[in-house]
């Protein structure tokens, strides 16, 4: 009688512990916020502007322009351009949808008024409530993911593109219809850095990281920062395991 009491209050017990334990956080969309999980630090981020996105059944890639608040001159330069359908067959026949991505920094509300009459104006800004600085790049990047496949999963293929870049949109379109970019495939493309790169643990600065955040001394290979295109079967992957990893201020 004594064992089965005993066993009957261990089995609650377990159940009690199991139960109320806190749960991990995961990378979420809201709605009208969303939420972005590492495994050390999380972080709750307000939607300001969305752009609405009318793809039809030809749609295919969704680039996305990391823009500063205050690079304007730069953003109307690509609007003119490679953005422009006059210039893009793939534009035009709305194969491809461009977008800016800009952070706002928090009390500066004559940035936001400027930066919200341009989002009214153009039509293609999504604007969150971010620090717009290097070392939140990784918070924007992900932001990047969390946008495309939360509020506009039509699009098989994302790319991450910096304002900077010199972009031939046309290019790529031959390389899907080839099978050469495979877009239902849990896949990533861009230039592939090789295995190698010391990590700085020393001296502080725009690429410093922690040991307590990335302990290894060398970076394993990967994709370069200013352009790469993921499916977005493997965006989806990217966003389940940012608990799993520490917060790096570094995005190469």
């Amino acid at each position: 009688m004594h064992d089965k009491v005993y066993r009957i209050l261990v089995t609650v017990l377990l159940t009690y512990i199991i139960y109320s334990r806190p749960s991990i956080n995961v990378t979420s969309d809201f709605g009208t916020s969303f939420s972005i999980a590492f495994a050390d630090v999380q972080k709750n981020i307000e939607w300001i502007y969305l752009p609405e996105i009318d793809a039809n059944e030809k749609s295919e890639v969704l680039m996305i322009v990391l823009s500063r608040s205050d690079n304007y001159g730069r953003r109307n330069v690509l609007r003119k351009t490679w953005m422009n359908k006059r210039n893009s067959e793939s534009i035009k026949e709305e194969r491809m949808k461009a977008l800016f991505l800009v952070g706002m920094n928090p009390g500066d509300l004559r940035m936001k008024k400027m930066i919200l009459e341009e989002a009214r104006l153009y039509g293609d800004l999504i604007v969150a409530d971010l620090n717009d600085s290097y070392d939140q790049l990784s918070y924007k990047t992900l932001t990047l993911l969390l946008f495309a496949t939360r509020k506009a999963p039509q699009f098989n293929l994302i790319g991450k593109i910096d304002e900077d870049v010199v972009f031939f949109p046309d290019q790529l379109t031959p390389l899907i219809e080839n099978k050469l970019i495979k877009v239902n495939t849990s896949s990533m493309y861009g230039y592939l850095v090789g295995e190698g790169l010391e990590v700085n643990h020393i001296h502080h600065g725009k690429w410093f990281i922690p040991i307590s955040a990335y302990s290894c001394l060398k970076y394993p290979g990967y994709l370069s920062g200013p352009f790469y295109l993921t499916t977005k079967l493997a965006a989806e992957k990217i966003i389940t395991a940012t608990k799993h990893r520490n917060f790096l201020s570094v995005s190469l």
